[in-house]
């Protein structure tokens, strides 16, 4: 019922989020993995990327590690601005052999005594 509840508030909030505590509070309103793509969202998040504030990264990365599709993106474009570093579209995440279980484990070094 509150998700309900939420989506119908946000759909007719406007779609400027103001200031970046307002943009905090609303992306706080949602539970985790249920946050829309809606344009009250997608603002909230931009008005967070603009505010360029670290106390906002973990927030923004609870959205990349909890939400999906625009709203991860948004929030990855985000988190990127204010950090300074540079985000691949789309990027999948590198795997190394121990992500793998048909990787055969480490060589023994044979002891030469």
């Amino acid at each position: 019922m509150f998700y309900l509840i939420a989506i119908i508030a946000t759909l007719t909030a406007p779609a400027h989020a103001g200031t970046h505590e307002d943009a905090a509070v609303l992306l706080s309103r949602f539970p985790a993995g249920a946050v829309p793509a809606v344009p009250a969202v997608m603002a909230a998040i931009d008005t967070l990327s603009d505010s360029g504030r670290s106390e906002h990264l973990p927030l923004l990365r609870s959205l990349v590690a909890q939400e999906a599709g625009p709203v991860v993106r948004a929030a990855s474009r985000a988190v990127a601005h204010i950090t300074g570093e540079s985000v691949l579209a789309d990027a999948e995440p590198v795997k190394t052999p121990q992500d793998t279980k048909d990787t055969p484990p480490p060589a023994r070094v044979a002891d030469k005594r």
